[in-house]
């Protein structure tokens, strides 16, 4: 059986939906934003109108392009503006209903929308249905374990890892990012090792951090990559790379994603050299292009 015919019997109701989390206009700002984001460890929130309807989403991608913007027009300090000035308006936020196809839904968020709003009998939003859900829900049900050995890390992976040296600005990083599209990059040391990873969640979490969030332009200009990395972790700063071997099969990366509570991971070979990106979104692609049959798989 195809894997995304073992979807068939599911709908939207089966996955364990969590409790809406959600920013609403025009009471909440920028800096609401961010405090809700990073206080609930989320990477998007979607933005509902005083009556309650959903009018659009919120990502982290579009608070890093305000404040890259904010940075590039020579202003001293983050604004504290409306946030419908500040999300996305360039495609429609996706829903789903709760009796819809979970087949549907993984098409869905395999796509470059991510996430699906989940509405309630009466049409309200009720809930996110994001990759983590999806891949989650899959792994439980013993989806992914027939396949673990005909769908390996080395095949899922995104070759090409965009990376940023440790010696470069936060700024440089960020810009990167939103150049490339993407919500990490790997940071190399001078030898091309890999030390740790910046993302737009580290972002979030050092600004929804700072007692005075309108500062977070000057900081970014001149905090450098690693240091801001293990200050807004908390941590060492060489943060441990959360990695897998090229042979790591699905199971085994699903599980590594799971605990860690990560979207990616590289896939690092034995020097240290990254090899290759794989992230939610490389899973729920797989899923739905049904590439298991060019791997040999059922």
């Amino acid at each position: 059986m195809a894997l995304s015919e073992s979807l068939t019997p599911y709908k939207v109701k089966d996955l364990s939906l969590k409790k809406l989390v959600a920013l609403e206009h025009p009471k909440h700002r920028l800096f609401d934003a961010v405090t809700l984001l990073s206080e609930h460890h989320l990477l998007s929130a979607p933005v509902l109108n005083a009556e309650g309807k959903l009018i659009g989403m919120l990502d982290t991608l579009d608070i890093i392009a305000h404040l890259v913007d904010a940075e590039a027009e020579g202003k001293g300090q983050l604004l504290n503006k409306h946030i419908d000035s500040i999300m996305s308006k360039t495609s429609p936020v996706k829903t789903a209903h709760l009796e819809d196809s979970l087949a549907d839904i993984v098409n869905v968020v395999a796509s470059p929308a991510r996430r699906v709003v989940a509405l309630g009998k009466d049409g309200s939003p009720q809930s996110i249905i994001t990759q983590s859900t999806v891949i989650q829900f899959l792994h439980e049900q013993g989806i992914f374990e027939a396949r673990k050995h005909c769908w390996l890390a080395k095949e899922l992976c995104n070759a090409e890892v965009y990376v940023v040296n440790e010696d470069e600005t936060v700024l440089k990083a960020l810009r990167k990012m939103l150049e490339k599209k993407v919500s990490s990059l790997v940071i190399l040391d001078e030898e091309g090792h890999a030390l740790t990873v910046i993302s737009t969640s580290d972002l979030i979490q050092a600004v929804g951090h700072m007692e005075d969030m309108s500062a977070a332009v000057s900081t970014i200009q001149t905090a450098n990559v690693v240091q801001f990395v293990a200050s807004a972790r908390s941590c060492h700063t060489h943060a441990p790379v959360i990695s897998v071997p090229p042979e790591a099969p699905l199971t085994t990366v699903v599980e590594k994603l799971s605990t860690t509570r990560v979207h990616r991971l590289l896939v690092m070979g034995e020097d240290r050299t990254p090899l290759g990106v794989l992230s939610l979104s490389d899973i729920c692609r797989a899923v739905s292009r049904k590439i298991e049959d060019s791997y040999g798989g059922a």
